[in-house]
């Protein structure tokens, strides 16, 4: 076993995972397991990079500069919307929110625990970066498939339905991009409407409302 030094000499990096702590106003609080029926699913930025990313660095894929940088930066410096997230939280126009970062099915289902909810994600109108959609259809990945990959370090939304046309202002001044994905549904379970117009379950959720807890993100 080695031993510390031995480590940092051996790799001559070190690598930190920073916990931030800290406090904020309880108006400003978002609860990632309080979403509403009706609520319209809204997602920042794009997914999907990170495992386009992976497939070229692991297969040796030939592709063009603006392609390696767009998977580079998705891959390596990623840069969750910080500045998003404090305008949303001042905006109070969340019902509830929780951070991607093991694909949208699971984050969808840490919205629905302890609720009796379900979503519906339409694959459509899931957000893939516009450069690499052609990668994506070479490699036979769609959207949904994407969406399930872990590393996009994104943020979820649940958006009441009058409150979707707020989010042009807020998007336009934080120069992030938001999308609707689905919506919150009274029916259990994560469901997807595909490219092709199926309904189909994508996930079952364990869910239940015996003694609902608010969960932090």
């Amino acid at each position: 076993m080695w031993s510390l030094p031995e480590v940092i000499l051996k790799r001559q990096t070190l690598s930190l995972v920073v916990t931030a702590l800290g406090r904020a106003p309880m108006n400003n609080l978002l609860y990632r397991n309080t979403p509403r029926p009706g609520d319209q699913l809204v997602v920042t930025g794009t997914l999907g990079s990170m495992l386009l990313g992976s497939v070229v660095y692991q297969r040796g894929h030939q592709v063009s500069e603006s392609v390696r940088e767009i998977i580079t930066q998705a891959s390596i410096w990623q840069r969750p919307p910080y500045r998003l997230g404090l305008a949303m939280s001042s905006a109070r126009i969340a019902h509830a929110c929780t951070y991607i970062s093991d694909g949208l099915q699971a984050a969808c289902r840490n919205m629905l625990t302890e609720t009796s909810l379900g979503v519906e994600l339409r694959e459509a109108q899931i957000p893939i970066h516009p450069e690499l959609k052609g990668l994506a259809r070479l490699l036979s990945l769609k959207p949904l498939q994407l969406s399930l990959a872990g590393g996009d370090l994104q943020f979820l939304y649940c958006i009441p339905k009058n409150e979707v046309q707020a989010l042009d202002a807020i998007a336009k001044s934080t120069d992030t991009a938001l999308t609707v994905v689905g919506e919150v549904t009274e029916t259990s379970g994560i469901w997807a409407k595909t490219l092709s117009g199926n309904r189909s379950l994508a996930r079952a959720c364990q869910t239940g409302k015996s003694q609902p807890r608010r969960q932090s993100v």
